[in-house]
């Protein structure tokens, strides 16, 4: 062996060679990764979008839930005063009520 530059040329190109194989299979890995990372984000807005409602229908929502609950509560606001009046029915029958 004469001249051992050529075999170094060949071994330097080789790894050059294998460099550039390595950074671009690195690169198509970590974009396929990427891209994964975006798709699942996608796919999980889509859910997010099914499974929830605008502000103005809750707002809507709120609004009639409040009003039921107060008509509920005018119409429960005489339950004590019935029973006071049983109470004073079963007393003045000489009965008392077991509660």
């Amino acid at each position: 062996m004469e001249n051992p530059a050529p075999v170094f040329e060949w071994i330097m190109g080789g790894g050059i060679l294998g460099i550039l194989t390595f950074s671009i299979a690195t690169y198509v890995r970590a974009d396929k990764q990427i891209d994964r990372v975006y798709q699942r984000l996608d796919e999980k807005t889509e859910k997010l979008k099914g499974e929830t409602v605008n502000k103005d229908i809750c707002g809507i929502v709120h609004k009639n839930v409040d009003t039921a609950l107060q008509e509920v509560k005018k119409a429960v606001e005489c339950v004590p005063k019935i029973k006071a009046g049983i109470d004073m029915l079963l007393q003045k029958n000489g009965l008392k009520n077991n509660d």
